[in-house]
């Protein structure tokens, strides 16, 4: 689990219990801090990659673990100097987009909002160094919108934020970008299911989620939510692509977020709040391996597991 403040946990008894990856203990100005993303970047399970701030140093790193987490690598070799500060989410750029190629897991590609030094950054050896791509989106505004196509290595798609927002795809590795979705111009996620159905997900005056079947060619609208607020914390079941679950979240700490389940490929949804605290919502949701569990970790702070039905929902659409 990848949080803020309190830096990578890790459970191994399905969430009963946590314990801390990194940092392990003590305190440095320049590792203590944010922990934004984080994937298993190994096929055998024991390479872990996160993306960092720190609270005592003006930079953005990169974390690689090759054991499990027993122990990380600290990167910083080609990424920004410094925070960006024009044109950013949070008056900073911190990497909250991260991304793997699952052909080829050496491939890993980093987003970092910025006009002044943030955008894509590229690693062809695993995250041990790291350039700046050639080629950039037309909106470097990102929040942790970045996908590669699993069926190609070579098409990444990227979701921007506000001014030239909405979703840009590039079909040669980053180096020529098309704006592609201009319908919604806040994304703040993107997935690529193991068919090739791209999913953008953000607001569009209420939560929003789209679609595209063709690769990024064309795009539908998928549901629109009738709650204020923007659509975060999307999955898709990796193992049955008709289940995908998503958050709705009130920004500003505001209570009124909502977890909503669908097993028949988004035409119908159930919502799933029932039973959590209050919270803005969920900053991310995940499938559990046994097929019957949905994790969401809410920006209150706190991890939560649920069981979900067997059959598809059949309660109307909210």
């Amino acid at each position: 689990v990848a949080t803020m403040d309190n830096g990578l946990l890790e459970t191994r008894d399905g969430g009963h219990t946590y314990k801390a990856l990194f940092p392990s203990a003590g305190y440095r100005q320049d590792i203590n801090g944010h922990v934004w993303r984080v994937l298993a970047a190994g096929s055998a399970g024991n390479k872990i990659i996160a993306t960092s701030s720190p609270w005592g140093e003006d930079i953005n790193q990169f974390l690689i673990s090759r054991n499990g987490g027993k122990s990380f690598d600290i990167v910083r070799a080609g990424l920004p100097k410094k925070r960006p500060r024009i044109n950013t989410l949070w008056g900073l750029g911190y990497p909250r987009g991260l991304a793997v190629d699952s052909r080829n897991p050496g491939n890993v590609y980093l987003g970092i909002d910025g006009d002044d030094g943030g955008g894509l950054y590229i690693s062809n050896n695993g995250g041990k160094t790291w350039r700046y791509s050639t080629g950039q989106p037309g909106s470097k505004k990102i929040y942790s919108g970045l996908a590669v196509d699993p069926l190609d290595s070579k098409r990444i798609f990227w979701g921007a934020c506000g001014d030239k927002g909405g979703v840009y795809m590039s079909q040669d590795g980053g180096n020529t970008w098309r704006h592609v979705l201009k319908a919604m111009n806040w994304v703040f996620e993107i997935k690529v299911d193991n068919t090739g159905k791209v999913y953008a997900v953000g607001d569009q005056g209420g939560g929003t989620i789209y679609v595209s079947r063709d690769h990024g060619a064309t795009w539908q609208l998928l549901k629109k939510f009738p709650n204020d607020g923007a659509c975060k914390g999307f999955s898709v079941d990796p193992a049955d692509c008709g289940r995908m679950a998503v958050s709705t979240v009130r920004w500003e700490s505001a209570a009124g977020g909502k977890i909503y389940f669908s097993g028949d490929g988004g035409k119908s949804w159930l919502d799933m709040t029932h039973g959590l605290p209050e919270s803005p919502g969920a900053s991310a949701t995940a499938f559990g391996k046994d097929g019957r569990s949905l994790y969401a970790g809410l920006y209150a702070g706190s991890v939560w597991k649920t069981s979900l039905p067997r059959s598809k929902p059949v309660r109307k659409n909210p």
